[in-house]
């Protein structure tokens, strides 16, 4: 009889369980948050008035000018009409 079944005693690797901090640490996104986040920091110890309203509706401002300017580009990318 020559089945070929997995050896006792080994799992497979899809189900051996992984720790939280372990899958957090696996994801892609978590280098842009803690860039993000690091940069946040810099600049609401460096700078005094950064964390006040009008500096955080400038910054916003700022961002959502680009990301304007981004969402029609990366919607063209994704769907394989647009290359670089």
């Amino acid at each position: 009889m020559s089945g070929s079944t997995a050896a006792p005693g080994r799992l497979d690797e899809r189900l051996v369980r992984t720790s939280p901090l372990r899958k957090l640490l696996g994801r892609p996104e978590l280098g842009s948050v803690v860039g993000a986040a690091a940069v946040f920091l810099f600049f609401a110890i460096v700078a005094d008035s950064f964390l006040q309203a009008s500096s955080l509706g400038t910054v916003l401002y700022a961002a959502s000018v680009l990301g304007i300017m981004a969402a029609p580009v990366a919607l063209l990318m994704i769907g394989g009409e647009f290359d670089l």
